[in-house]
């Protein structure tokens, strides 16, 4: 009985590290795509009504598929010329962390917004929000609060910044408040028009 149980444990434990694995493999094709911005030409588009409708059903698919909902509550267009795929993959790790963090049945708010000097992007859960030290440091790589279950490596939040200073754009990281209760982390991709 005890073997069985054994050969069962192992065999959580290295599913789990294949997982762990693969991730990490993704991870670092992304940081090898980042890194070879300047020398390869990457294609600009505008963000028209299909670029914003691929990430709203990027962020629908992340968050049906952690048992949450998605509100969208602005979905503004903008001439402003981005490279779709990398900022695409930075809106998935950073709704990627907001679904791992967020409460059962919460909704994960999602905004689009054209100003005259930026065009933002904000990812809003209900989960427990940034600690003080993560406000810091969370755009470090290997930064990481995940102390359980699969591997986490501490690099989706590097990658999204990485990739917005590609696009002349920023991370910015705050908690939301509720009066003055945290209810949630707020993640805003700030891409300045020059």
């Amino acid at each position: 009985m005890e073997e069985e149980s054994l050969i069962t444990g192992q065999s959580e434990y290295l599913a789990d590290l294949k997982n762990g694995v693969k991730r990490l493999e993704q991870y670092i094709e992304q940081l090898k795509k980042i890194s070879g911005i300047s020398s390869q030409k990457r294609i600009k588009m505008p963000i028209n009504k299909q670029v914003v409708g691929s990430w709203v059903a990027l962020a629908a698919s992340l968050s049906k598929n952690a048992g949450l909902t998605l509100e969208v509550r602005c979905h503004d267009e903008s001439s402003l010329r981005i490279d779709k795929e990398q900022l695409s993959n930075a809106i998935q790790n950073i709704v990627v962390n907001s679904v791992e963090h967020a409460p059962p049945d919460s909704p994960i708010i999602l905004s689009f917004e054209d100003t005259p000097g930026s065009y933002r992007i904000t990812i809003i859960d209900q989960g427990p929000g940034f600690s003080e030290q993560a406000l810091k440091e969370a755009t470090g790589r290997f930064f990481t609060t995940k102390t359980k279950g699969a591997p986490h490596y501490g690099l989706g939040l590097t990658i999204a910044a990485e990739s917005l200073a590609n696009n002349h754009g920023e991370l910015k990281l705050e908690n939301s408040y509720v009066g003055r209760k945290i209810n949630g982390a707020k993640v805003t991709i700030l891409l300045n028009k020059r």
